[in-house]
């Protein structure tokens, strides 16, 4: 069970963005490097991968419209790591950003590639950052996609001629 992807590789001129955290750093930091190599390994160039890096994933909405804004980018990806804690500022920080991030989406009609984790604990964290349950190479497929689909829709080209959809 899993998603699967369409192989094809980068044949357009596509920018996506990646934006990860600091706070959890040894768990968004193989993210993140899953997340720039499939991108790398599907046919972008170093030059059309954007990199931002903020304090927290409560920066990461703002951040994101920063780079939609300032990048002209075609997707951007968001990583960052939640651990569940003794206080409720877990259940206020992933409601805010997930929010903030879904809005921000459809506002601007740019793909945002949701990549924050929410974990109960580290040893979940864990697992879902650097062993097989990680999906950080399939939200940089996915900012593939979902960019591809935008340029489609919005004038640009896809796979060599303008197309609806995905393939």
């Amino acid at each position: 069970m899993g998603l699967t992807f369409p192989d094809r590789k980068v044949d357009e001129k596509l920018r996506i963005g990646v934006i990860y955290t600091r706070w959890n750093a040894e768990f968004v930091g193989p993210m993140f490097k899953d997340v720039k190599d499939t991108l790398s390994d599907n046919g972008l160039k170093e030059d059309d991968i954007v990199l931002m890096q903020v304090p927290g994933a409560y920066e990461l909405p703002i951040a994101a419209r920063l780079m939609c804004a300032s990048q002209k980018v075609d997707a951007v990806v968001c990583l960052g790591v939640l651990i569940k804690g003794e206080t409720d500022h877990y259940e206020y920080i992933a409601s805010a950003v997930t929010n903030g991030l879904m809005d921000l989406q459809l506002t601007l009609s740019t793909p945002i590639v949701f990549g924050v984790l929410t974990c109960r604990d580290e040893e979940q964290a864990k697992a879902r950052s650097l062993g097989d349950k990680s999906h950080a190479g399939d939200w940089a497929l996915t900012a593939i996609e979902m960019a591809q689909l935008r340029k489609s829709q919005m004038g640009g080209v896809s796979a060599g001629k303008k197309s609806v959809g995905f393939f």
